[in-house]
């Protein structure tokens, strides 16, 4: 497949059920190793939380130390719901400082649990930056994110908005099958990426591109995500893999 760089995830909800105690300077070490064996770093470290949440700054702290442990640039989060946005604001800049003792940059991705926040989507996020300007809190913006979290805007569309402070996106695609929304390959879901690139690929800096493949998670209207009891073959994984990253990569 010729995957060289990764984007290892602990989020509640999308990976196996977990506590605080998971993050440790072992386990990180651990991972970090296992992934150098075969070749590849691990560029970011993916640890959504509420950082305006009760303890939601002492997460997002063991979440850089983790991430810096596993020699990650930047540890992807959420903002915060707007009921929280208060508790928010008083505790970013601390938060950045400490990002930057550890060389680790926060990225805030807009959410797609449909709960309003600070960061709802490209514009809200570019308006976010453009207030608060510090290179070491960034974006990192989600288009599939928008078809369960506000489902009225075309991605494509709010795509436009990017610009500034955006240093990665995750890129995923889904599609309505039943009454939940379905994880896909990237190019045969129903957000056109092609058109969304096309904007991105223009910015200074280009955006990282991470390609993200939930496909054992689905997400009802309104965004309350479902884990499939039974694992995903590890074919089919490869298969949604490859052809996301083909079509990518134009190969």
């Amino acid at each position: 497949m010729g995957v060289r760089a990764i984007e290892p995830a602990l989020i509640q909800g999308y990976t196996d059920p977990f506590d605080e105690d998971i993050f440790t300077d072992r386990l990180a070490g651990s991972m970090r190793r296992t992934a150098e064996a075969a070749g590849i770093s691990c560029v970011a470290f993916s640890a959504h939380i509420d950082i305006g949440a009760p303890d939601g700054d002492e997460q997002l702290r063991r979440r850089i130390r983790f991430a810096s442990q596993l020699g990650a640039r930047r540890v992807v989060t959420n903002a915060a719901k707007t009921e929280f946005q208060e508790t928010f604001f008083q505790r970013i800049d601390g938060l950045a400082r400490e990002a930057e003792a550890a060389g680790v940059v926060i990225a805030l991705e807009n959410p797609g649990d449909g709960r309003p926040n600070i960061i709802d989507n490209a514009a809200a996020a570019r308006a976010f930056i453009t207030k608060y300007d510090n290179p070491w809190i960034r974006l990192n913006y989600d288009p599939g994110n928008l078809l369960t979290h506000q489902p009225h805007l075309d991605p494509v569309t709010d795509a436009q908005d990017l610009g500034p402070g955006l240093v990665s996106m995750h890129l995923k695609n889904a599609s309505l099958q039943g009454d939940r929304m379905r994880f896909t390959a990237l190019h045969r879901g129903s957000i056109d990426y092609a058109a969304v690139l096309a904007h991105t690929d223009g910015l200074d800096p280009v955006p990282e591109y991470c390609v993200e493949l939930p496909i054992r998670v689905s997400r009802a209207p309104g965004g309350k995500p479902f884990r499939d009891s039974e694992l995903v073959p590890l074919e089919t994984i490869h298969e949604a893999l490859d052809a996301s990253l083909s079509w990518l990569t134009g190969t």
